[in-house]
């Protein structure tokens, strides 16, 4: 169906089923999934899909990690948010179940401008911004963009530049992981050509990303995500030179940064460099841990996001 929003129709579809992982039946609750439809007036219309759950406040917007995955990698993990918050998943445009239309020509700008929109059609005035690795590059660029809209902070395996390309490489090598580390080679020289060859590089790369994969189930990890080639190659040309370290003084959120003290590409050094420029951080780095704290510490991470949370961000 069709209503306006600030003057713009806004196309919704109806809600759908979601499947909850049995672990957090009678946990998450209520869980509402609502794929819905956002057309954003910039000048070429954007279709942003996204999953909303749970009803309380403060609302927490996420931002996944890539480009190239979806937000699915997410869930079930951060589903626990939903018990006492309104959580909002969605794809970054180009990428996803969100429109592949002029991905060639997007920047960081239109993608905080995707975020705020969906904010906007939700009636949220201020959120919690949880970004996750390349999401938590965005999330910087949004509370840097719009601070007004961004309530308080999370930032989870992420950086403050690209600029050390060379220890991503190095940590990729030594690894362990032959297989694994080809493959990041391949994706760091050329560009991706196939959606399929993106979502095999992903699927080959994941032992990377766990400090010991052999302690994590990951049957069925990213079953049925949507992956977009064109969008991770996209990113790689907006990460050349990219950097915020010079403006990370002027965030004035609350800010909780998280990190895994064995994340190859986003090393714990890279969020104690957020954590120092930030005025208002509070820097926790777990250990046994690679880039998906919210998986392989779980526990610990949403101790130490309730614990912040009450501290009033």
């Amino acid at each position: 169906r069709a209503r306006l929003h600030d003057g713009v129709p806004v196309l919704v579809r109806q809600p759908i089923d979601l499947l909850v992982h049995p672990g957090l039946l009678g946990l998450v609750a209520p869980l509402q999934g609502i794929g819905s439809v956002y057309r954003q007036n910039m000048g070429r219309d954007a279709e942003i899909h996204r999953v909303v759950l749970g009803t309380g406040e403060p609302t927490i917007l996420t931002m996944h990690g890539g480009l190239g995955p979806d937000h699915t990698y997410f869930r079930p993990w951060l589903d626990r948010l939903a018990t006492n918050h309104r959580l909002v998943y969605y794809d970054h445009r180009g990428g996803g179940s969100s429109t592949r239309d002029g991905v060639e020509t997007m920047d960081h700008a239109t993608l905080v401008a995707d975020a705020v929109g969906i904010l906007d059609d939700l009636g949220v005035e201020r959120s919690i911004v949880l970004g996750h690795s390349y999401g938590g590059m965005l999330a910087q660029e949004m509370a840097l963009a719009v601070p007004e809209r961004v309530a308080g902070l999370v930032l989870v395996g992420t950086a403050p530049a690209w600029d050390y390309e060379d220890d991503i490489d190095a940590n990729a090598a030594q690894s362990g992981h032959a297989e694994a580390s080809e493959a990041h080679r391949s994706m760091a020289t050329d560009p991706v050509a196939t959606d399929d060859e993106m979502a095999r590089l992903w699927r080959v790369m994941q032992p990377l990303y766990f400090s010991d994969p052999s302690r994590v189930d990951l049957s069925g990890f990213g079953d049925g995500a949507v992956h977009s080639a064109a969008a991770f190659n996209r990113s790689e040309e907006l990460l050349a030179g990219w950097s915020v370290v010079d403006r990370l003084g002027t965030i004035e959120a609350s800010t909780l940064v998280l990190a895994g003290d064995d994340d190859w590409v986003t090393p714990p050094e890279q969020s104690e460099r957020i954590a120092a420029g930030i005025p208002h951080a509070r820097l926790r780095i777990f250990e046994a841990c690679g880039h998906y704290p919210f998986i392989e510490q779980s526990a610990a991470f949403f101790e130490e996001f309730e614990q912040w949370l009450a501290g009033g961000p």
